[in-house]
């Protein structure tokens, strides 16, 4: 079906929503790339007695930032969204405003976990708070999925293949850890023996896999800011970010 972009939508107002959207996803990501370097670097350094004053401080510091990029960065996008309904054709606007709450309720989850830490403390609290944030993550997946799958379907929305990569974005970040979780339970009940092995290796990819699937999500909405409505390759932006944070690692861990 064939439309005129000009009369059924705020085309400048759709690319400035898009790359404020888009731009808060890089805040993601680097927030998540931090964490991953200073995680490294504080399970090397604690062996280093000579950094100890600067490990103090940076424990205190590099999570403050991370989190007020992360904060940041889910403000953005859910005003980038706001932008967004505004901005697309009337036939689109359900479809964004699910995935706006969708957005609201994923970045909302954390707080969940904040009264039981002030009642519990911190390790029964996180646990506990952990538990119960499930429920509003799988909401917020079930927004997404709706709205996305929406956009796919849309004879009116200028970038389906940004939502086609999206619904494969969120379908890795949903599958990932459980087919990782399976697989754990399976190699474990083949040989017990590797149980300490695995409990270090599986977190790492589950990390990455959430990565991969935020980049991978960001490479989405960079073609919907391109109005792409068929499939092109930029799929390389997602193996480069994995490739800068494994490097990254690696020289972190050559250097401490």
């Amino acid at each position: 079906m064939e439309y005129n972009r000009q009369e059924d939508m705020d085309e400048k107002a759709y690319k400035s929503a898009m790359l404020k959207i888009c731009n808060s996803i890089v805040g993601l990501c680097l927030g998540i790339i931090v964490s991953i370097i200073f995680m490294v670097f504080i399970y090397n350094a604690n062996y280093i007695q000579s950094l100890w004053l600067w490990i103090q401080i940076a424990y205190i510091v590099i999570p403050l930032i991370v989190l007020l990029i992360e904060i940041w960065s889910y403000i953005s996008i859910i005003m980038g969204l706001g932008c967004l309904v505004k901005a697309v054709n009337k036939n689109d606007i359900m479809a964004i405003k699910m995935l706006r709450i969708s957005s609201i309720i994923f970045g909302a989850a954390p707080i969940v976990i904040t009264p039981f830490i002030l009642w519990f403390g911190w390790k029964l609290g996180i646990q506990i708070g952990s538990a119960i944030m499930i429920f509003p993550i799988i909401v917020s997946i079930v927004f997404r999925f709706i709205g996305v799958v929406k956009l796919r379907k849309s004879e009116t929305f200028p970038g389906k293949a940004g939502a086609n990569t999206i619904f494969t974005a969120t379908t890795i970040f949903v599958c990932g850890p459980i087919i990782l979780a399976l697989l754990r339970m399976i190699i474990s009940l083949i040989d017990p023996t590797l149980n300490e092995l695995l409990s270090l290796i599986i977190p790492g990819l589950v990390g990455f896999v959430f990565l991969f699937a935020l980049a991978a999500t960001y490479s989405g909405w960079k073609k919907m800011e391109k109005m792409e409505d068929t499939e092109s390759k930029t799929v390389p932006i997602i193996v480069t970010t994995l490739l800068v944070v494994i490097i990254l690692i690696e020289v972190l861990n050559d250097f401490v």
